[in-house]
């Protein structure tokens, strides 16, 4: 009588957190791939923008090309605050000091590290991601 013997090849499963490091790499070579040709989209589509914000605002400007088009919209309305001292007083103290924005680049350009420090709490920020080979 002959013996046979199998022997199961046991496949070890990749954890999550595999799975999720390995897609990441994946994306991060297709992001890679593409980062070229986005940024000469980028440049290209500048130019071409730049040319249209010489015509009339109110007007679609069209780019032609051998078989495709390139359409700007009409401009959008773009407002911005004039004098702040103006707004400051239609506002009044309480609403301007409600809503009034000041930066953290602001307070850096207008006061020293010392005065800053009172001002200003720190905290641990987001984390940088970097993908290494192992």
């Amino acid at each position: 009588m002959a013996l046979t013997i199998k022997t199961k090849t046991k496949v070890k499963a990749k954890s999550h957190t595999a799975l999720i490091v390995d897609r990441i790499v994946e994306l991060k070579k297709i992001i890679d791939a593409v980062s070229p040709a986005s940024k000469e989209f980028a440049k290209l589509t500048g130019e071409l923008r730049a040319q249209a914000m010489e015509q009339n605002p109110k007007e679609t400007v069209v780019f032609e090309g051998s078989d495709y088009n390139v359409v700007f919209s009409e401009a959008s309305t773009v407002r911005k605050l004039g004098d702040m001292k103006e707004v400051k007083k239609a506002l009044g103290n309480e609403i301007f000091f409600e809503v009034a924005k000041v930066t953290l680049g602001d307070i850096d350009k207008y006061l020293t590290p010392n005065e800053v420090i009172p001002l200003v709490t720190v905290e641990s920020g987001p984390r940088k991601i970097d993908i290494v080979e192992k």
